[in-house]
């Protein structure tokens, strides 16, 4: 039968499709408590203006407590014209580029939260680029921490 990646993976729409042109972006939160890795995938369509990305963290899915998360690279795929990531450095933010169909990946572990203080959460935050702007964010939570025949849960705590 081969490996399905919808069995070992749950995928999340984090937000969808959408000019974030004077409200930026505020992405929904996804829980890790059952998994150990999320990629984080911005899809951008039209770019009016360069965006200005962050990753916050919660207790839950509500948004508690909620603080910036520290990571320090991100990969990106700019236009249509490659398929190839390359892989930049940042200090808990990053800016994209101004060109359209681009693609842009975060890999956090559940362990880069701060999980001594009961953070399981995360979510996508993108300030408004004050230009008409596409985009939609997907997470795609991976290595589940228990064995089940169906993926756990990440939409709710």
């Amino acid at each position: 039968m081969g490996h399905k990646f919808i069995k070992n993976n749950k995928i999340i729409q984090g937000a969808g499709p959408a000019d974030i042109n004077g409200s930026g972006l505020t992405g929904d939160y996804v829980s890790m408590k059952n998994y150990n890795h999320c990629t984080v995938i911005l899809n951008f369509g039209a770019i009016g203006a360069a965006n200005t990305v962050t990753l916050k963290q919660a207790t839950d899915v509500s948004g508690t407590s909620e603080k910036a998360l520290s990571f320090t690279e991100y990969f990106k795929k700019e236009g249509t014209s490659t398929d190839t990531f390359t892989r930049a450095t940042c200090s808990s933010t990053f800016n994209t580029g101004t060109t359209s169909n681009s693609v842009y990946v975060v890999e956090i572990d559940a362990n880069d939260l701060d999980v001594d203080n009961g953070f399981d959460c995360l979510r996508v935050n993108i300030a408004d680029p004050g230009a008409s702007t596409i985009v939609g964010v997907t997470y795609i939570l991976s290595e589940p921490r228990y064995a089940d025949d169906s993926m756990p849960a990440a939409i709710t705590d």
